[in-house]
């Protein structure tokens, strides 16, 4: 017996049939008009029984939305009710990963269009000496906040913080460690962000 007969969870045919119905491959949970910031990465599955026969060496999309107290963003259109003897698949240009050829020779990278502007070393020069403060006692305590992602976490408002909503996209079973996979990847990225959040810039 499966989980969505069960009342877990939804089906995996309503969450193709979601997913056709609104022409990109995306996550209900995720809000509208809210940045987002997409990572993606290799998936090795390499199972230790003795009797396993099959390993996974895939690549996963993850989706990181972060709102805020101004803006939590706004929930997806309800979906229409669709066929539900009909039989749905992922869609050809998420499945399907195109061929890539690699231009080795006459590589150009476009200069930036501003001058880099280095940051400013106060939050370095406070951090370091926190730090040496810290670093100085003779025990030191839980609390201390010696690491630098630690010492400035704790300069921020913890009350004005929102969770952050991840969501997975549909895994693929090309390895991440190629270009054609990257290249798809990037395009995949691209047209699920230009959904939730138009105008904004892939990162």
């Amino acid at each position: 017996m499966e989980l969505h007969q069960l009342g877990l969870s939804v089906s995996y045919a309503k969450v193709l049939r979601d997913l056709n119905s609104k022409g990109v491959v995306c996550p209900s949970q995720l809000q509208k008009g809210v940045f987002k910031i997409a990572a993606l990465d290799n998936i090795d599955h390499n199972p230790s029984s003795t009797t396993a026969k099959e390993s996974f060496h895939g690549t996963g999309i993850s989706l990181f939305q972060s709102p805020t107290v101004v803006n939590q963003g706004t929930c997806q259109e309800k979906l229409t009710s669709t066929d539900s003897s009909k039989k749905y698949a992922l869609p050809d240009y998420y499945t399907a990963v195109p061929p890539v050829a690699i231009k080795k020779d006459d590589i150009s990278v476009p200069k930036s269009p501003n001058d880099i502007v280095a940051n400013d070393d106060n939050f370095l020069q406070c951090w370091i000496e926190n730090s040496i403060k810290l670093l100085e006692k003779e025990v030191s305590e839980s609390d201390d906040k010696i690491t630098w992602s630690a010492y400035h976490a704790s300069l921020q408002s913890s009350s004005a913080m929102i969770p952050a909503l991840i969501q997975l996209l549909p895994l693929f079973h090309e390895k991440a460690a190629t270009a054609a996979m990257i290249k798809h990847g990037m395009d995949v990225i691209r047209k699920t962000i230009e959904y939730l959040n138009p105008g904004q810039t892939p990162i």
